[in-house]
């Protein structure tokens, strides 16, 4: 019983710190995920985003919120992070964040919508991603993705960024840290964990794809103490959110 309670402390004094939190991943192309985009502001990248639309992106919220320092600037089709290379730039005209976000302990309702001055032109490696129209099953195989950094105990982590877009392979609502986490989470999050030891999100990719049988179906959102450890890591639940952003997109 002891345990337990020890566990169920750890659990929500660990959940409460909000990670812009790829550790452990593989190189992939810009082909294979031509959603992906990098926010910046001032010229450097701060999370990821997915285009779902010729001038919408859906992220997270706490990446564009006033303390975090809300994006300027959306970058497409980026061949590599550490000199930010290639791509097209197109600036920011618009942030929609949810009405009901909170950041708090676990957070809530994690999720912005932002709008480009300009429609993103679409080509093999820009092209906009669907949003599920239902949660992913458990056990369900996904992919994240992001220009995150590869490592996370180092004072300089831009030397740590990638010089080409990271993925992982995720497994949704799997393992004892889901089973333990599923009393903190509201319905709006996912609890998933990565397929192998010692990989998964990090710091950079917060607000990038979650995909699974070629839908967004997640957010990266949070994650539980140090990246790629084997602790969950929660995503926002995006099919629970396709109403509110209909309303304030158009996008069905």
């Amino acid at each position: 019983m002891l345990s337990l309670i020890v566990i169920s402390l750890f659990f929500s004094s660990c959940f409460g710190a909000k990670q812009a939190r790829i550790v452990g991943g593989i190189p992939t192309e810009m082909t294979k995920h031509p959603f992906q985009v990098s926010l910046e502001r001032d010229g450097n990248h701060t999370c990821g985003g997915s285009i779902i639309s010729p001038d919408w992106v859906v992220t997270a919220g706490h990446c564009v919120v006033k303390e975090n320092s809300p994006p300027t600037k959306v970058r497409i089709n980026l061949l590599g992070m550490q000199s930010q290379q290639g791509g097209s730039v197109y600036q920011v005209s618009k942030i929609i964040v949810h009405p009901e976000i909170s950041l708090e302990r676990l957070g809530n309702n994690d999720i912005a919508l932002i709008k480009v001055s300009t429609p993103f032109v679409y080509n093999d490696a820009v092209k906009p991603i669907s949003i599920a129209t239902e949660s992913p099953s458990s056990g369900a195989a996904a992919v994240v993705t992001g220009w995150g950094v590869t490592r996370e105990d180092t004072k300089n982590q831009r030397d740590y960024l990638p010089s080409q877009l990271q993925e992982v392979q995720i497994i949704i609502n799997s393992g004892i840290g889901c089973y333990l986490a599923s009393k903190y989470l509201h319905n709006n999050m996912l609890c998933a964990t990565a397929a192998k030891f010692f990989t998964g999100s990090c710091y950079g990719d917060s607000g990038g794809p979650l995909v699974s049988n070629g839908k967004l179906v997640g957010i990266v959102s949070s994650g539980i103490f140090r990246c790629g450890s084997v602790f969950p890591e929660i995503y926002t639940n995006a099919a629970n959110f396709r109403e509110w952003i209909k309303s304030e997109t158009g996008i069905a």
